[in-house]
């Protein structure tokens, strides 16, 4: 679902992944959800879930090295590049897209990512960095 040189309209999952993921956490409560995406994504199961892996779109070594992190051979000690917010609704940008035919306001200025969460006190799924291991 996701693409180069298009926004996204939504920060959900295509279909219905988040119903799968919650039906699954409703039977076993011993889930852990490991991540295919591109970009922040919202995640209305989190705390239904054990664990949440975020290797992003990671290659053709990807799957090795998710069942390598997952049995415990390895640390996962990587960092989000980015902030994911709560909602698409509190991302700085959410109000200017799509925009009008191809112009869009970046009305935001130095208030992008990080600064806009930290400077207007908005709660964030996770911020940019975060990382545990």
């Amino acid at each position: 679902q996701e693409e180069e040189n298009q926004d996204l309209k939504s920060l959900n999952f295509p279909f219905d992944v988040n119903d799968l993921i919650e039906s699954i956490a409703s039977i076993n409560n011993n889930v852990v959800v490991v991540l295919q995406n591109g970009s922040a994504v919202e995640m209305p199961w989190i705390n239904d879930v054990k664990g949440i892996l975020e290797p992003y779109f990671c290659g053709e070594s990807g799957g090795k090295a998710t069942v390598n992190i997952l049995f415990g051979l390895v640390n996962p000690s990587g960092h989000l590049g980015e902030t994911f917010p709560i909602n698409l609704s509190d991302n700085p940008t959410y109000y200017n897209f799509p925009g009008k035919g191809d112009k869009v306001k970046y009305s935001e200025g130095l208030f992008v990512g990080y600064r806009y969460y930290d400077t207007y006190d908005v709660n964030v799924l996770f911020p940019f960095g975060f990382g545990l291991s």
